[in-house]
């Protein structure tokens, strides 16, 4: 993550964009970077944050009678 945001030309960048899951299972390798990001937003920046309420996806998936797929795998 360090080498990525040390790539980013900021000068040019006014939005990036994060997607993950905040509270993944046991990190892999070193820290915990998405979750530390959050935390800092939260604390810093509450406003920059944006959170999926409604997973639609699978919302249409149980009308259309699709079955849940991931969670089903799960």
């Amino acid at each position: 993550m360090a080498a990525l945001f040390r790539t980013i030309d900021w000068h040019h960048v006014e939005r990036l964009i994060l997607v993950g899951d905040p509270k993944p299972t046991t990190t892999i390798g070193r820290g915990k970077v998405f979750s530390d990001i959050i935390g800092y937003l939260k604390k810093h920046s509450p406003d920059s944050l944006g959170k999926l309420e409604i997973n639609l996806r699978q919302m249409e998936n149980r009308v259309s009678d699709k079955g849940t797929g991931i969670l089903q795998l799960g």
